[in-house]
């Protein structure tokens, strides 16, 4: 098993293993590795259906009654004066404005709208600004990497897939120490850093494999798996220190389950509300590494709201969870007893 004094591979991997085959035996467990797939196979059916159900005009409210009514005929209308327009535009949904230029009619769009969705915009106006009988046009499922709204759907979902993989450690050391086990560990001796190493490595292949079925259901082949197994491997600090801060403050299962029910929330909306905050503001997340986590994951679902690349983002992500997770390893050392 290695010699006492130093790091042992040996003793991280039968950690992993004994970890693992726990992880199957415990029904919350595998709630949270096959959650995430069943909840991205649901999503997927939903969203497209309710975002596809009408088209939806911001039109400029000194356009005759006439235009207005055959907007009605394609979708549902709301008259707004110039700058209304504009703000309903760029809300998260995908909204066409319409403006009165000089006579004519002006397609105002946010531009990260799907192309085939464009089109069938610009057929709408063509249609209604030369005073045709009606366009012809069919629906378009827009699910596989269209709205801003589906794409922050896939990162959030993406998101909580690697905070729960971290919450399954966090779960196996909170089992070690209401049975005792990881009191035994500190026998042969086991040192802090292989069991947050066989901790942290478990958590990660778990998550990466979640979110790349997860990531396969939502949006196909339309994102870089490899990128996103690159970002969770980056992420194994993160994970881990989910893992370790859920073990360390969490006396039972009972309290772990209660403890994700307050962090996961928080885990997400510090990072998806900075999206409203203005740039200005943003250095006030930047010590956060689930926000750069967010930032990366941003690159690969809704590249129209990132501020950084995936590399910067990714690397930063692990740069950031590195201090916080040596913190929280000195007080479960002193916590638990195991040895430096």
């Amino acid at each position: 098993m290695g010699t006492p004094g130093t790091f042992s591979l040996k003793r991280v991997l039968s950690l992993m293993r004994q970890d693992f085959t726990a992880a199957l035996r415990d029904n919350v467990m595998v709630y949270i590795i096959v959650a995430p797939l069943l909840l991205a196979l649901v999503l997927k059916l939903l969203i497209p259906a309710a975002e596809s159900s009408s088209l939806v005009f911001a039109v400029d409210r000194g356009l005759s009654p006439d235009v207005v009514d055959k907007f009605r005929g394609y979708g549902d209308v709301v008259l707004s004066d110039r700058a209304g327009i504009i703000s309903r535009v760029e809300r998260l949904d995908a909204a066409a404005g319409v403006l009165d230029d000089e006579g004519g009619l002006c397609l105002v769009l946010e531009g990260n709208e799907p192309r085939a969705l464009v089109e069938t915009y610009e057929t709408i106006l063509e249609d209604i600004d030369h005073g045709g009988a009606g366009a012809d046009y069919e629906e378009v499922n827009l699910g596989a990497g269209g709205s801003i709204v589906f794409d922050l759907v896939a990162l959030g979902l993406i998101m909580g897939t690697l905070f729960l993989a971290g919450t399954l450690s966090g779960f196996t050391i909170v089992d070690d120490r209401d049975t005792k086990a990881i009191q035994a560990l500190a026998v042969p001796p086991t040192r802090v850093s292989e069991y947050a190493v066989a901790r942290g490595l478990l958590a990660t292949a778990l998550g990466a494999a979640v979110a790349a079925g997860v990531n396969y259901i939502m949006v196909g082949r339309s994102v870089s798996v490899l990128r996103l197994l690159t970002l969770a491997a980056l992420s194994g600090p993160l994970s881990a220190l989910v893992g370790m801060v859920t073990g360390l403050f969490s006396h039972n299962q009972i309290t772990a389950i209660a403890m994700l029910k307050i962090a996961m929330p928080a885990y997400l909306a510090i990072p998806l509300g900075a999206i409203l905050v203005p740039g200005r503001f943003q250095f006030l997340f930047y010590v956060l590494p689930n926000y750069w986590q967010m930032e990366a994951l941003k690159t690969l679902y809704a590249p129209s709201l990132a501020t950084h690349g995936f590399w910067f983002s990714a690397l930063v992500t692990l740069a950031c969870s590195l201090p916080f997770l040596m913190m929280v390893l000195v007080a479960f050392r002193r916590r638990v007893g195991l040895r430096p």
